[in-house]
Parts: structure tokens; sequence; C-alpha cells
């Protein structure tokens, strides 16, 4: 009778955490032959979100929601046509200090450099055998992406498939290309620079999932979007996807809204 009991206070105490209902739709920031603000508006209108999750930091969101600035990337325009429709909750989830970080460290321009020291490498052939290989996997697989990225419409850029191709692109260009740093000696003095800019990847994309948490926690019970670059929906996925149990979350794929 005790056990009786002490399994239907455990029910009961299950049913009565509100679960908050969380879709990660990963998006392109500019517009392609099959993704648009159009199309990412239509899929948050028939989801109807209480709160919509944005990848902005503090240079270009507040944290109450406001746009501080005029962009004309999709997803902003697509979450001020949804405001107009109704009263709907925006906060921004990445790191705050994200745009400071890049500025100050030079990092789109060192980054170009990196690559371009690495293509020549690889172009005169002063690489071992696995450097080779790896440098070979990137540019097989930037190849596919860049035809997933130019083709892909909203549902494709959200399947199992492409987050596992953007995931094993992340590794290559992060721990594969710092093995290479570290074997070949031409490549050697940007070794720093790319571990610098792989530990900032793992670093920002962590605290985009504790934030997310934070919200979950805040706004329980409620139906929430993240609008996130389609390369992090991998990792944001993998990472609560662990947690949603303990923290009464429920992960919807947006299509299962239609």
């Amino acid at each position: 009778m005790k056990r009786l009991l002490l399994a239907a206070l455990i029910l009961i105490t299950q049913f009565s955490q509100a679960q908050t209902y969380l879709t990660i739709i990963g998006t392109q920031h500019y517009p392609t032959d099959n993704i648009n603000s159009q199309s990412i508006y239509e899929q948050l209108n028939k989801i109807k979100p209480d709160i919509v999750l944005m990848e902005q930091d503090s240079s270009t969101m507040n944290d109450d929601g406001e746009f501080l600035i005029n962009s004309n990337e999709l997803e902003p325009t697509a979450v001020k046509r949804l405001e107009k429709d109704y009263n709907v909750i925006v906060r921004p989830f990445d790191y705050k200090n994200r745009n400071k970080f890049y500025n100050d460290n030079q990092i789109f321009t060192k980054e170009n450099k990196f690559f371009h020291s690495m293509d020549s490498v690889y172009s005169n052939k002063l690489m071992d055998s696995l450097s080779y290989c790896v440098y070979q996997n990137m540019i097989e697989i930037n190849t596919i992406l860049n035809t997933l990225n130019s083709n892909a419409d909203l549902k494709e850029l959200n399947m199992i498939t492409y987050q596992q191709v953007s995931k094993l692109r992340q590794d290559l260009n992060y721990n594969g290309f710092l093995g290479i740093c570290y074997r070949v000696k031409y490549m050697q003095q940007w070794a720093k620079f790319c571990k610098q800019d792989g530990d900032f990847w793992t670093f920002r994309n962590n605290t985009m999932v504790d934030n997310i948490l934070k919200y979950c926690d805040q706004f329980k019970g409620k139906k929430i979007v993240v609008l996130t670059g389609a390369m992090h929906k991998y990792f944001l996925s993998d990472a609560i996807g662990k947690k949603q149990k303990a923290n009464h979350i429920i992960l919807k794929d947006f299509w299962e809204y239609n």
C-alpha cells in the first residue's frame, strides 16, 4: 500500500511540473533560393510561440528584447513582423560580448589569413599525409554544405542529415585544423589562434545552452522558439536534449505544428 501511495505521489509531482515546449529552428541569416524572412515568419505564425529567443548579443539587442540596430537579416525581419501580430516576448540568448570579442581579437581578419595560409600549404603539398587527408575531407564537407545551404528549404536545413554534416565540419575546422597546426611547421604560428577560435566556439555554444535553459526556467509551461544559425543547431539540440527531462522541457520540431 505504501509503495502504491509513493508511486501515486511521484506521478502527481511529475504531472504538476509545467512542461515547456521548446523548438529550435536553424536558419540562414540572409536569403537563399528557398529560405527568406517570409518562410521563417510563416513557421513562427504556425507555432505562435509565447517567447522567441534570438541569436543576438548586447550590441544588437537589449535584455528586454528591443533591437538596438536596424538589420536586414532574415530572423529580425520575421520577428518584427510577428511582433505586429500579437504580444510575443523576444529575448537575446547569445553570449553578451560576442561582437566585442570578435572585434577586440580581430577574429574575422585573422580567420581569412589563417585559411589562406592553410590553403597555400595544402596547394604546395607541404603537409604530411594525415594533414592532407584532413584538409581534403574539409574541402569535400564544405562542398556538401555549400550545396545544402544554397538549395535546402527550412525543413531540410533542420533535418538530422544537415546537423550531422555541420557537426563534422566544425570538428574538422577546429580539432582537425588544430592538429594540422601542431604537425605542419609552416602552420605552427597559427596554433594559438586556431585553439582560441575553437575554444570560443565551444564557450559560445555552451553559453547559448545555459541562456536557453535559463529562459525555459523563467517561462515554465510556455511555448518557446529558438532562432539560431543552422550551424549551431547540432550543438544546442544535443546539449539540451540531454537535459530536457530534468528541466521539464519537451523538444519539438517546427513541422510538428503544421
